[in-house]
Order: C-alpha cells, then structure tokens, then sequence
C-alpha cells in the first residue's frame, strides 16, 4: 500500500483535548497538520462534559484543536464523539484480552450491552463462559458495549488507523472494543501518547 492510500482509511483519534495536554501536546499539532491533509473518514473520540469524565467541554476542544493547527473548514468532515471512559477499564486489570473479546463478542451476539444482563435474562453465567478463566472479581465490575455505535464502527470505520491516547488507557479501550466487533484497524504510533 502506498503511503498516499493511506489517507484515504478512516482515520479514528482518541483523547487528544485540554485534559490530556501534558499528555499529548508533543502530537497535537503535527495530528493537526495531518489532519488537514486527511481524505478519509475522521473519528475524533473525546472524553467530554457529556459523560463527565473531564471538564472540558466540546467547544474547548474544537478551540485547542484550531489553536494547533487545524483548518476550521476541516470542521466539516469530522464526527466528533464523547466517548466517556472506563467502560472496559476494571476488566483490563482483571483479566486477559482474550476473555475481554470472548464475553464482547458473546455479548453482541446477543444484543447485550452490559454484562449482567447475561445472567439476569438466563442465558448463562460468566463462571460457565468463561471456564477456569473465570475470576469472581468480574462480577464486581460491568463490562458495557453500548459506548460506541456498533453499527457505525463497522460500516464506516473498517480498516481504521487508531492513535491517540493513552495507549493503556481510552486507547487501548478502543482497540479491544474493534476486535470484539471484528474490525480490522492498525496503530499510528507516530501519534499515539502514552
């Protein structure tokens, strides 16, 4: 693939706003100038006022964005989405990749966005899911599917390249929930923060 072929794949970026300057400030206006440039489909994922993770508002956002770098019209093509935080985060310390994708895909096989529901409507237990892999530390905390449009991850974010941050945190969230929802995607690392 040519370099140039890659502007035109849906490009999806995680958390580069106010909250996480100190974090990634080294990217933003480079991000920027490549965004500027970008021909594909853009997902600017954010952690908003909306979900009430950080205080900044979308507005704030937008503004650090123009501040460095970003053509305004530029405005136009992106679908800029408040993702909130920590839907998949407890899971992360707890278990592996493999039952974290084994439980999401089972769970939107099903329709099921929150993983109690699995029992609650009698289909199973995560015990018998996931066999000697289970950890009773699971039940404590929810794995939640619906904070990203699934429809919308597949249909127009197929083949995406992921960056931003932080790359064990909201980035590494995103990455787990495309491979519970079959999508294939690679890392930009140049502007991912950690």
């Amino acid at each position: 693939m040519r370099l140039d072929e890659l502007n035109y794949r849906p490009l999806v970026v995680v958390d580069v706003q106010p909250a996480y300057k100190s974090y990634c400030d080294h990217i933003v206006q480079p991000l920027m100038k490549y965004i500027n440039r970008y021909r594909g489909p853009i997902l600017m994922l954010v952690n908003a006022e909306e979900s009430g993770v950080s205080d900044d508002h979308k507005d704030d956002i937008i503004y650090y964005w123009i501040e460095n770098g970003l053509n305004e019209k530029k405005l136009d093509y992106l679908n800029i989405t408040d993702k909130g935080f920590g839907f998949l985060r407890a899971w992360m310390d707890l278990t592996t990749e493999e039952n974290i994708i084994k439980i999401g895909q089972f769970m939107i096989s099903r329709n099921l966005t929150d993983n109690r529901e699995i029992e609650e409507r009698g289909i199973s237990t995560l015990e018998e899911l996931l066999g000697d892999e289970y950890e009773e530390s699971l039940e404590g905390d929810p794995l939640i599917l619906n904070w990203l449009d699934w429809n919308l991850i597949r249909s127009q974010y197929n083949g995406s390249q992921l960056c931003g941050g932080g790359r064990y945190e909201c980035l590494r969230e995103v990455e787990l929930m495309f491979k519970i929802l079959r999508v294939k995607y690679t890392i930009l690392e140049k502007f991912v923060y950690q």
